[in-house]
């Protein structure tokens, strides 16, 4: 919180994601495993099979890993990136809208507007300082830059994600003016609508927010049971 707050930053952190080298055994055999997952072909072809052959020592080694030392296993060639999560500033320009355009359901469809302020940049761009400067600190290595994804003119595209977590939206809050539902959950204007869920979230952090939706819901269940 102190470095937050000195370095003027929206709530972040970062996590490693490890990615195989497409042309290692592990690639081919991870690949086939989400083939049988989706009810894919699954049947490897010459090349595949070359690889799998190829990578029979870090086969081995993985299996190992899992079986002996329950830890997981990646080759020496494979590409550690970081990922920043961070939380977004509130901003009534990102919203979500009814389209005149319907569904084969005859709904109409809906246009999600999604904004990306400088502070998120900043915090994306200032979090990965941070973190280099601590693993060169601890003699543990440096990050290196494909790419620089923070200049101003640059649109983030593949490299800008979520995290399967959607939040916002019906906010809540003291006024009509300001939010969706009031602190008990009720939509303003209404007088038996309540919404429950991570939609009412007056901000995001950066953290899952499972549990506080949980506890939001069953402090709306108590409500409804004192009020109906």
């Amino acid at each position: 919180p102190a470095l937050l707050e000195r370095e003027r930053l929206l709530s972040a952190y970062g996590h490693w994601d490890v990615s195989l080298p497409a042309d290692s055994g592990l690639f081919v055999l991870r690949e086939k495993l989400r083939a049988i997952q989706a009810r894919r072909e699954v049947l490897p072809s010459v090349a595949e099979l070359r690889r799998l052959a190829a990578g029979v020592r870090d086969l081995v080694a993985l299996a190992g890993g899992l079986l002996v030392q329950q830890r997981r296993l990646f080759p020496r060639d494979a590409m550690v990136h970081l990922r920043v999560d961070t939380e977004q500033l509130p901003d009534r320009e990102s919203r979500v809208t009814l389209l005149d355009e319907r569904d084969a359901l005859g709904l109409r469809r809906v246009a999600v507007d999604w904004r990306i302020s400088e502070l998120e940049r900043r915090t994306v761009r200032r979090t990965t300082e941070l973190l280099d400067a601590e693993l060169a600190a601890r003699g543990i290595g440096r990050l290196e830059a494909i790419a620089d994804p923070f200049g101003p003119e640059v649109e983030w595209g593949e490299l800008r994600g979520d995290s399967y977590h959607m939040m916002g939206g019906t906010r809540m809050a003291k006024e009509e003016r300001e939010g969706v539902v009031d602190t008990d959950s009720r939509v303003f204007g209404s007088e038996n609508l309540y919404v429950a869920g991570a939609s009412v979230f007056p901000t995001g952090g950066m953290a899952n927010p499972t549990l506080t939706l949980i506890a939001l819901t069953l402090r709306l269940a108590n409500h409804l049971i004192r009020t109906w």
